[in-house]
């Protein structure tokens, strides 16, 4: 059976559509993906944060580029680096001089000898080159000020800088220079309203 998604007058269509909703999966494709034969490649995204944008049409084939948006919430939760220990800054001296200021004893039983190993070892390695717990120190603290909107509004300005670099229309352009007035709009009344208060 031949299903025209873009065709929503179609109970076919309707159903496969509401089928696949209940699963959690939305059909991103709203404009023609091809310039010959089945003109509609049917794309599903199980993410609220995926959104079609537009097609553009490529010299070398009938097929169209597709173009999404990517809408992901900035997570504030900065995972920390996992410990790192400096090897490199051990010099041959004191190498020799730790591995040798206090040598294993002769150790008869194996699993003694390798539960005494494996602790000199270690101490060994934490007198040359102790864990270094390092700090994610690039990250910027946010200004008092800054609300989610403007982190919203920021974050739309950027999505339509990416569009119009992909897609160069007077009405993309339009659409970006609106959008940044709006935004340092934005930023204005936002800090007048902070610092009144």
């Amino acid at each position: 059976m031949n299903f025209h998604l873009e065709n929503n007058n179609n109970i076919n269509t309707t159903n496969l559509i509401d089928n696949l909703a209940n699963l959690g999966l939305k059909q991103l494709i709203t404009s023609p993906t091809h310039t010959a034969g089945h003109t509609l490649n049917p794309i599903f995204s199980a993410s609220s944060h995926v959104s079609f944008s537009h097609t553009t049409e490529l010299p070398w084939t009938d097929h169209r580029c597709i173009h999404f948006s990517f809408q992901k919430p900035v997570s504030h939760h900065f995972t920390t680096k996992p410990p790192s220990r400096y090897w490199n800054r051990i010099s041959t001296e004191q190498l020799i001089s730790t591995l040798t200021q206090d040598l294993p004893p002769k150790i008869q039983d194996p699993s003694t000898a390798a539960t005494y190993l494996h602790k000199w070892i270690e101490d060994c390695t934490n007198t040359l080159a102790p864990l270094k717990q390092s700090s994610n120190t690039h990250h910027r603290p946010k200004a008092s000020w800054f609300t989610p909107d403007l982190q919203a509004s920021k974050r739309d300005c950027r999505r339509l800088v990416r569009t119009w670099r992909l897609a160069p229309t007077e009405s993309n352009h339009t659409a970006l220079k609106t959008a940044i007035r709006k935004h340092h709009q934005l930023i204005r009344t936002t800090k007048r309203t902070y610092y009144k208060s």
